[in-house]
């Protein structure tokens, strides 16, 4: 066996990968050859010797690592792509009951759609009896009383009941009632790490003017473990029998219902 030739199976020799013959002739050449059992011995201690790589082929490792990248490149822009579309066009994952809060309160708000001015057309009271004292003196139009709804920073102003027009300060409290219902999900969106936490934002939107909820002046929630209907005559009785006005609960939370 040549020199040149056992110094090319070496490195396979001491890794065990020739066939026992191939072995045996190696085995044999280097009981021979000072020059040929030096080297080995030198591998044995030091590991094999490195592989030189010829040169013509250097292009095409160039090659391949741009190839690499581009491929990298195009894996991340589909997934900046994907995670634009769930955020803009999927809305994200719907939000669990107990992680929307609810802050209820309730206003008074008499419109008189004839006024001349801004001022004349709306007068906004923050009680009933404030409501009366300002028919008492000359406010004129239609008593709503409204019931602001505040979902996750989101602040939502509905209707519970129409007191009737040209009120007086006799008029009947529950003169007229006009059901009025509502209809909003609210979505989670998981953004990429700031920091070594997550951080999370919350989308909300209003799905339908005119769901078909429960019976009455209704707020339909929906929330990833389902969906939670409030009458809201009953979200205002729980405001104003609250000590400051304003009742706080988190969505899935039984109200009673209103008297």
């Amino acid at each position: 066996m040549k020199c040149h030739v056992a110094g090319d199976l070496l490195p396979l020799y001491f890794e065990h990968l020739l066939s026992e013959e191939t072995a045996a002739e190696l085995e044999a050449h280097l009981a021979e050859c000072p020059a040929c059992a030096e080297r080995f011995a030198r591998m044995q201690e030091q590991g094999p010797e490195p592989v030189a790589v010829p040169e013509d082929i250097q292009p095409l490792k160039a090659v391949k690592s741009r190839g690499r990248r581009s491929l990298l490149i195009v894996a991340a822009a589909a997934l900046l792509f994907a995670y634009l579309f769930h955020v803009f066009c999927g809305r994200g994952f719907l939000l669990r009951s107990d992680q929307i809060e609810m802050e209820i309160s309730t206003y008074w708000d008499i419109f008189n759609p004839d006024g001349t001015k801004t001022s004349d057309r709306l007068k906004r009271c923050w009680t009933y009896e404030e409501a009366q004292a300002a028919i008492k003196d000359g406010a004129q139009g239609t008593l709503y009383e409204m019931v602001s709804v505040v979902l996750d920073g989101k602040c939502i102003s509905m209707r519970v009941e129409n007191h009737g027009a040209d009120m007086t300060e006799d008029s009947d409290r529950n003169a007229v009632y006009k059901p009025h219902v509502a209809d909003y999900s609210l979505y989670s969106v998981f953004m990429p790490p700031l920091d070594s936490t997550i951080k999370h934002k919350s989308l909300w939107s209003q799905t339908s003017l005119s769901a078909a909820a429960e019976a009455g002046s209704s707020i339909l929630i929906h929330c990833k473990d389902g969906d939670f209907a409030y009458d809201l005559r009953s979200l205002a009785a729980l405001a104003d029998a609250s000590p400051d006005g304003t009742a706080h609960l988190t969505v899935g939370e039984k109200v009673p219902p209103a008297e």
